[in-house]
């Protein structure tokens, strides 16, 4: 046998012994997992059977699973299984020391994931929705039976009122009366706070309900306050926010008035949403805000003096979503000079200065 030969021989070898050590650390790992997997995949008893054939299922251990005709389709990996619309079962897992529910389809591929403490089913009449609290800080989703989010919000609380569905966050409380197909927007009432006065809102109006979402509501309303603070204050900070580089379309109240020393929100007596003329075949909005002030100047003379009044600004906004909604402009109702008016309240005495 020449070197040549010797040299492909010890090769072939090597390779030989390589295999060996393969196939030997095959079967040596292969069992185990095929033993869990056979556990997850042993029906042991069959716990319900829904309208479409499939079945939840127990394995010896008592975890729970999902079949057709036999045939597993969701390994038993689940503490809790429970049918849920047409196509899905709410699910719930211990994950670090925590128990845990989300939503699986009936292949076990998790649709929701398992990040609540509880999902519960409402039911209204004909119509159902589910909803999810938030394991972290107790904040509520509302589902439909596809389990597709209903809302962008995240919900504090919710009920069922005479058919009707209610939930509530922390700006306010939302009523949605069921029709055949859904939802149907009923109500609205929204608190909100402008330089430390609080306001509230309510809408009725099924026409512009039918426009809006809770959270172009307060997205509106939260755009609104901004720009009465910079109206009222000056601070640019907070139109910053709102505005895509149009500041020039926010107006102060009385911006040139070298009479007028300051401005002080005493009170917002009303504030109202209406739908106004489209733009490029978009639905607008505008928020009209009704405010008490305070007005400081100088009358003629160079007395300083407090003038209480009335004065109304109107916030323009136009989007049909809450991703597509945008801030326009804000103005105030003859706000770009101030009148000094003719009978004068004098607040540092409480005398009355007429001419």
């Amino acid at each position: 046998m020449n070197k040549r030969t010797r040299l492909v021989v010890s090769l072939l070898f090597i390779v030989l012994i390589a295999l060996s050590v393969a196939i030997t650390q095959f079967y040596v790992n292969v069992p185990e997992n095929q033993q869990k997997n056979n556990e997850q995949n042993e029906i042991a008893n069959i716990i319900s059977t829904n309208d479409s054939g499939i079945s939840v299922f127990s394995d010896n251990s008592g975890n729970l699973g999902l079949s057709e005709s036999g045939r597993v389709t969701a390994a038993a990996e689940w503490a809790e299984l429970s049918f849920a619309g047409d196509s899905f079962c709410i699910a719930s897992k211990k994950i670090r020391g925590n128990m845990l529910y989300g939503c699986i389809d009936y292949e076990g591929n998790v649709v929701v994931p398992l990040i609540y403490s509880e999902i519960n089913n409402i039911v209204s009449d004909k119509y159902s929705l589910y909803t999810a609290v938030s394991a972290s800080d107790g904040k509520c989703v509302v589902y439909n039976e596809n389990f597709i989010p209903v809302f962008r919000n995240v919900w504090d609380s919710y009920e069922v009122s005479d058919g009707d569905f209610i939930f509530s966050d922390t700006h306010g409380r939302y009523v949605y009366s069921v029709y055949s197909d859904g939802l149907m927007f009923k109500r609205a009432d929204v608190n909100g706070n402008i330089l430390g006065k609080n306001y509230e809102l309510s809408i009725i109006s099924r026409v512009l309900l039918s426009k809006l979402t809770p959270s172009m509501i307060e997205t509106m309303l939260g755009n609104a306050e901004k720009y009465m603070d910079y109206a009222l204050t000056g601070n640019e900070e907070n139109i910053k926010d709102i505005t895509e580089n149009n500041i020039r379309d926010f107006k102060k109240l009385f911006p040139d008035s070298e009479s007028v020393s300051s401005k002080q929100l005493k009170s917002v007596p009303e504030i109202h949403i209406y739908s106004i003329k489209s733009r490029n075949d978009m639905p607008c909005y505008e928020v009209a805000v009704t405010a008490e002030i305070d007005i400081g100047y100088a009358d003629r003379s160079g007395a300083n003096h407090t003038y209480n009044g009335i004065y109304r600004s109107a916030i323009q906004f136009c989007g049909n979503s809450e991703s597509t909604l945008k801030v326009l402009s804000g103005k105030f109702d003859d706000g770009d000079e101030f009148v000094i008016p003719e009978t004068e309240s004098y607040y540092g005495d409480g005398q009355v200065f007429m001419w």
